[in-house]
């Protein structure tokens, strides 16, 4: 059972003040992307979220509950972005962690959501900065 979790997750990080308030303009928005590759004009810093990572089901008492993992990535070209970048993945994961009404699924109930990184340092790779949220999202049909 497929369910799109990406825009949904775009358009709460992109309605949270706090967070847009620490990403750059970018065509009349913010620099969140829902595919890759990121364009090459891309302002730094920037969120990625990831195509399914792992869907699963889940037996509800008479129904099957998918269960979706995503990666949001939070990244910087350099290591001056680090602070901004590690602020940001730790805004997303309190705005998506156990608030199943962070998200709005059309014809599904978020049951829960589970938000999880390797901690506050940024991975660091040639100089850029980066830090992978893990979303995992349980749903039921809406009835």
């Amino acid at each position: 059972m497929f369910v799109d979790l990406s825009v949904p997750i775009r358009e709460a990080i992109v309605g949270d003040s706090a967070i847009t308030a620490l990403l750059p303009a970018y065509l009349n928005s913010r620099p969140v992307f829902t595919r890759t590759p990121v364009p090459e004009n891309a302002p730094s810093p920037r969120v990625v979220i990831s195509q399914d990572i792992s869907t699963a089901e889940e037996d509800g008492i008479s129904d099957f509950r998918p269960v979706v993992t995503k990666q949001v990535v939070v990244s910087g070209e350099s290591k001056a972005d680090w602070k901004a970048v590690d602020d940001l993945a730790r805004l997303i994961v309190a705005l998506f962690h156990r608030q199943p009404h962070a998200l709005t699924v059309t014809g599904w109930t978020v049951v829960d959501i589970r938000a999880t990184t390797a901690g506050g340092v940024p991975i660091e790779q040639d100089q850029a900065v980066s830090v992978v949220v893990t979303l995992t999202v349980r749903l039921a049909k809406a009835s």
